[in-house]
């Protein structure tokens, strides 16, 4: 495979290897597996079976080199090594192919994962277009819902997108101003309709309990750590749920089971806007890789239809608050 290169390998031998032509006899015969040769400019040449006196052109080896044999070509540098030869040593232009091999490949890996990253987000829009089209009763409310929850998906998504803040700054800050403001003016032209806090406070507490007990008992059998918090933690939990718990559990699912008059299917379709508006964070924030988004979204659908059961059951949006306040704690532990 190396053709007439033993002469080479003498002299590197008898300049750099103990031990003379005997032993790199025996190198030769270690080291000849594949040989990758490149010109001036980079480009690289089959050589195998072709190694002989090239001008300008440096030969590299592909293959796991015996000590030796490597300590020898660095050694001999552009002295005495021939067509072997080259400023620095091969290995040193070997190493730098490969970096820059490994730099591009790590890029075209980059771009391949943003590309699934969109395809995966567009798809889950166009799933929400889908849903305008198969709701059974398009009323005027729930036609301003679907506008509004689209406008929520949208702006939510791409400030998630676009913007990098401290996670306190946009839960605290930004997240009650883009969600609640035109939730706010919208349920004006209601004249106080939905009625959010209607039920009783003490029953509506109690079922608000109950959903925060059943998910600390979840979290701790599926982590099996304890947990620790702190102040930034608490508010981040409680800003989060109430101002989620007034948008699905509160406007959204009262609207859905007044037009529809099916608890079921608005319990089922809130979940789902649920989970869907958390996509952003899990996307773009977490960058989780498409299995764990399939399971945060399964998680968040199930959060999502246990605080609307929760608010159905207790006439009152704050069952919701309490139940997701303590799973928003928990799972920020």
């Amino acid at each position: 495979m190396l053709g007439d290169s033993g002469t080479t390998f003498e002299a590197a031998a008898g300049k750099g290897i103990k031990g003379g032509a005997g032993d790199a006899q025996k190198i030769e015969t270690e080291v000849a597996v594949k040989i990758f040769i490149f010109d001036a400019d980079g480009g690289l040449f089959d050589g195998v079976g072709q190694v002989g006196n090239f001008n300008g052109i440096s030969v590299l080896f592909a293959i796991n080199f015996v000590e030796e044999f490597a300590v020898a070509i660095e050694d001999l540098g552009t002295d005495g090594a021939g067509a072997f030869g080259q400023a620095g040593g091969v290995g040193d232009i070997f190493e730098e192919k490969e970096g820059v091999e490994n730099q591009k490949d790590k890029a075209e890996s980059d771009e391949a994962d943003n590309v699934d990253r969109f395809k995966f987000y567009f798809s889950c829009f166009i799933g929400h277009i889908w849903l305008y089209f198969t709701l059974v009763l398009m009323t005027k409310n729930l036609r301003r819902l679907l506008i509004y929850y689209l406008y929520l998906l949208l702006s939510w998504g791409a400030f998630r997108y676009f913007v990098r803040l401290p996670e306190v700054v946009t839960e605290l800050w930004f997240k009650p101003m883009i969600w609640l403001v035109p939730l706010y003016w919208w349920r004006l032209s209601l004249k106080g309709e939905p009625r959010l806090f209607a039920g009783k406070i003490r029953p509506a507490l109690g079922w608000g309990l109950l959903g925060g007990l059943i998910y600390f008992g979840a979290l701790r059998l599926l982590t099996n750590s304890g947990f620790s918090f702190d102040v930034n933690q608490i508010g981040i939990a409680g800003v989060t749920a109430v101002v989620e718990e007034l948008t699905f559990a509160g406007v959204m699912l009262s609207i859905l089971v007044k037009e529809t008059k099916r608890e079921g299917v608005s319990l089922a379709l809130t979940g789902l806007a649920f989970a869907a508006v958390h996509l952003p964070r899990q996307i773009f924030v977490f960058s989780l890789a498409p299995s764990l988004v399939v399971g945060a979204f399964s998680l968040a659908f199930f959060v999502g239809l246990i605080n609307g059961f929760l608010r159905l059951r207790s006439n009152n949006v704050l069952a919701a608050m309490v139940a997701h306040f303590v799973f928003s704690l928990l799972a920020l532990a």
